[in-house]
């Protein structure tokens, strides 16, 4: 009981800065995304080409450094599925237990590759 009353607190301690956050922490509410890619030049491999919350694009470039040059395509880092479910939940601030991943081009397996863009983030801006 004595945590509930903890997790209270912190929650109310992080209202006035709630926009930075996709669910209250302490609070147990699920976070939905939904993941677009485009199939990569091999089996089960999938590029990464979207990520929404709650209908909004929260995939974006946090580092200029990587931009590629004018009609390059971007460098891309090749990550498990399971990698790939990790850093979104990191870069979420949302615990994975309640982090629900969709995928809108494909039907997970669990063996599928996904090239996630060099100094990209689904973080809060």
């Amino acid at each position: 009981m004595e945590h509930c009353t903890s997790f209270d607190f912190v929650a109310e301690c992080l209202l006035p800065d709630i926009g930075r956050f996709y669910a209250v922490p302490g609070k147990g509410h699920q976070v939905v995304v939904d993941v677009v890619t485009k199939v990569g030049a091999k089996a089960g491999n999938h590029i990464l080409k979207s990520i929404h919350c709650g209908g909004d694009s929260i995939l974006w470039m946090e580092d200029a450094d990587y931009a590629p040059e004018p009609g390059e395509p971007p460098m891309l880092e090749k990550l498990s599925l399971a990698k790939f479910e990790e850093r979104v939940a990191e870069q979420m601030v949302v615990p994975a237990s309640q982090l629900t991943i969709k995928y809108a081009s494909f039907t997970r397996t669990g063996d599928e590759k996904i090239h996630f863009p060099y100094g990209w983030t689904a973080r809060r801006r």
